[in-house]
């Protein structure tokens, strides 16, 4: 079992989570919740209910989806790339 902890955190308007303090440490706006340990540092899907840390599987999830997403840049860096090394070797143009 995850153990559970006390720390302070600075919460969206929608009470997410958008900030943690370190142990024994506060900020401007911060709240006291109890988490389990396993979620400190989250700030993708932490939802604050009664002053209780839980995990929302749905935000997270579109969050992991969104951070993998390839990024369209990437395919246009490998062309260039590949042009520029093309170039180097004397392919030129063809």
């Amino acid at each position: 079992m995850t153990e559970m902890v006390k720390r302070h955190v600075t919460l969206d308007s929608a009470g997410f989570v958008s900030g943690w303090c370190n142990e024994g440490e506060t900020a401007e706006g911060s709240v006291e919740i109890t988490t389990p340990e396993n979620l400190l540092g989250n700030l993708d899907a932490i939802k604050v209910v009664d002053g209780l840390a839980q995990l929302d599987s749905a935000k997270q999830k579109t969050a992991e989806d969104r951070a993998n997403a390839p990024d369209p840049r990437d395919a246009a860096i490998l062309e260039l790339t590949d042009l520029v090394i093309s170039m180097l070797e004397g392919g030129g143009s063809e």
